[in-house]
């Protein structure tokens, strides 16, 4: 359960005519339907990490598709950056296709 507080441009809280800050009712119930829908933010990790390891690209009309998913997936990642997001984009694609690209970068 979140209590989030309204904040300013400054990110000072907006306080009451009593001196207490403002509930901020819409972040609160954004994230509380976000937590019933989703569930621990940590099973969200473990999920998207089973997505990127079983995701391929069978045809290659596929790969916008293929792409997009890929690109979201790893950047909510803390390790987007890693090589190893590389390799494993390229070996998620047609074989061939995949080949013609290793030769073009080694």
């Amino acid at each position: 359960f979140l209590e989030a507080i309204q904040v300013n441009e400054l990110k000072e809280p907006i306080l009451d005519n009593n001196n207490e800050p403002i509930e901020d009712a819409v972040s609160t119930l954004v994230y509380n339907i976000t937590q019933y829908l989703i569930g621990d933010p940590t099973n969200l990790k473990d999920r998207i990490a089973d997505q990127l390891s079983n995701l391929r690209c069978r045809k290659l009309q596929d790969f916008r598709w293929y792409k997009d998913t890929f690109m979201t997936k790893v950047l909510t990642r803390e390790d987007a950056n890693q090589p190893y997001w590389k390799e494993k984009f390229i070996t998620g694609l047609p074989t061939l296709f995949a080949e013609k690209i290793r030769s073009k970068y080694r």
